[in-house]
């Protein structure tokens, strides 16, 4: 069954609600994102970053459930970054997104 089957939406009308009810998230992605590309890293990983910041909200934040990111959204937020920073669009890596 695939998301748009068991949810009634696309990903990517989930990830534009979700985007816009929580910036917080993508605010936490860029910071990171960005603090990679200044280590000197060569390839980004959306997945990685999504996973720190679970690790912010949920250990390091005590108690804070208020972000339930779903893995679906990893690629729509290094797109996201990608577009907002073009000079570095090449720190990820992009596949076609089935659903679109």
């Amino acid at each position: 069954m695939d998301f748009e089957t068991q949810t009634g939406k696309s990903i990517k009308d989930t990830f534009d609600e979700f985007h816009e009810n929580n910036p917080a998230v993508y605010a936490y992605f860029k910071e990171y994102a960005g603090r990679a590309i200044r280590a000197g890293v060569k390839k980004l990983s959306s997945k990685l970053i999504i996973n720190r910041i679970r690790w912010e909200i949920f250990i390091e934040t005590v108690g804070n459930d208020t972000y339930r990111i779903n893995d679906a959204f990893t690629a729509h937020y290094a797109r996201l970054y990608a577009e907002d920073f073009p000079a570095h669009a090449d720190k990820f890596e992009f596949r076609r997104i089935r659903s679109e």
